[in-house]
């Protein structure tokens, strides 16, 4: 399988990921945690992963609390590109032209690519990149 990844971004640079409340999970002490679920990538979706890529927020210039919907509940979590190259996965960048309802951070989104198309397989991919993550990060 060929992973698409975009070698002008750097491994250095971090991804921020919009997490929904509902992808976290309670720790034993009730505090909330990074579920894997924040981390599986839409079947529709061609089995990509979408995120924001630091470097582009600062062209624009956004922070990476831009990112999180407002009054949605949302937070982030934070990725090393490399990180994710590291697992096997590719970054491209995927800036957004045309949403519905848009977000100031549009023109930083990227992708996840690279994962594969079974089940088991993303879900084994979701927890590692759970695993990798920093929360809260902003």
């Amino acid at each position: 399988m060929t992973v698409s990844d975009d070698a002008t971004i750097n491994d250095q640079d971090l991804l921020y990921r919009r997490i929904h409340p509902k992808q976290l999970a309670e720790d034993i002490d009730g505090s909330p945690r990074l579920s894997s679920a924040a981390f599986k990538p839409n079947q529709q979706d061609e089995l990509t992963l979408s995120a924001y890529l630091l470097t582009a927020l600062a062209q624009i210039p956004a922070n990476p609390s831009d990112c999180a919907l407002p009054g949605a509940g949302h937070t982030l979590a934070e990725l090393g590109v490399g990180d994710v190259r590291c697992l096997g996965l590719g970054v491209v960048r995927d800036p957004v032209t045309r949403a519905e309802v848009p977000n100031p951070c549009d023109p930083a989104h990227a992708l996840i690519t690279g994962f594969i198309a079974t089940r088991k397989a993303v879900e084994r991919q979701a927890r590692a990149l759970a695993a990798q993550a920093r929360w809260p990060c902003v």
